[in-house]
């Protein structure tokens, strides 16, 4: 009897999942991803240490996929941000997705202090809109937010120095991935709301 409650969530799982994302939007996300990723040479140069990968870099990197990039992105846009845009327009599901998102980070603060928790709360916000925006691209599929969540989290790979790298990967983390917004409007109208 339990399974049967659980159906109706795995159907839409399934269709999230099965969907086939709009090639442009995978590209912008794409894209941009590989922008975000000139932070570590950049750290190099302004530090002097090279960022060495980890050991075992593939199977984090695909973790990383995995987690932040599929499984954050079917809770944030494909059904947070989903449901609070029926009815809404594009800026203002965006905004009452942010505070939520944010507040996820805050076990951040408790582990890495309040600056690099802050900061981490910040991206986090900032860059619902540009993930929100590749939702709508890709015809409300995860695959580009997903790529793009990945490129921003992939610091995770990397040993690098603790001085500057934090607020450098911050900084490239909320400006680069707005660039998304220049492949076209986010739409403005609002959805019907589901019958």
């Amino acid at each position: 009897m339990q399974v049967v409650a659980f159906l109706p969530g795995f159907v839409a799982l399934f269709a999230l999942l099965s969907t086939v994302p709009n090639w442009f939007g995978a590209l912008v996300g794409t894209l941009v991803g590989a922008l975000i990723q000139l932070v570590y040479p950049l750290t190099g140069k302004l530090t002097g240490a090279t960022p060495t990968l980890l050991p075992g870099w593939g199977w984090v990197l695909l973790g990383i996929f995995a987690f932040h990039g599929v499984a954050e992105e079917l809770v944030w846009r494909g059904y947070a941000y989903r449901r609070l845009r029926e009815g809404r327009t594009f800026w203002r599901a965006v905004l009452l997705t942010m505070p939520l998102i944010a507040a996820t980070h805050i076990p951040i603060v408790i582990g890495s202090g309040p600056a690099v928790g802050a900061a981490a709360m910040v991206v986090a916000a900032v860059t619902s809109i540009p993930l929100a925006h590749l939702f709508e691209m890709g015809r409300d599929t995860i695959w580009a937010p997903a790529v793009l969540h990945t490129a921003i989290d992939t610091f995770k790979l990397f040993t690098l120095p603790d001085a500057v790298f934090p607020l450098l990967l911050a900084g490239v983390s909320v400006v680069v991935p707005l660039l998304v917004l220049l492949a076209g409007r986010p739409g403005r109208s609002a959805r019907p709301a589901a019958a």
